[in-house]
């Protein structure tokens, strides 16, 4: 088991098919997405977005939950940049 898994949730047996669906949902957990940006993200070209159980038809087919654990592996911390210090014996301006 990867150790970023998370365990399975109540919510990775709710599926969620086609791309306007999955976009709709990560819309409503707080994240503005497209459809046409899940049609990139999910693509078999690009790969790039939540993990699919498979395709009904054409349509890609996820969990909430995958989708969810998705949106946490593409957060990343705040950097902030510390202002210079000035070095004791400089003169600053």
């Amino acid at each position: 088991m990867d150790a970023m898994a998370q365990p399975e949730r109540d919510d990775d047996r709710d599926p969620l098919v086609g791309n306007p669906a999955i976009a709709e949902f990560v819309t409503g957990e707080g994240y503005k997405t497209s459809t046409s940006s899940m049609q990139k993200h999910t693509s078999p070209a690009i790969n790039t977005g939540p993990e699919l159980m498979g395709y009904y038809g054409r349509l890609p087919m996820t969990t909430k939950g995958r989708v969810r654990a998705w949106i946490r592996s593409r957060m990343r911390p705040v950097v902030r940049q510390l202002a210079r210090q000035p070095q004791q014996g400089t003169i600053s301006a």
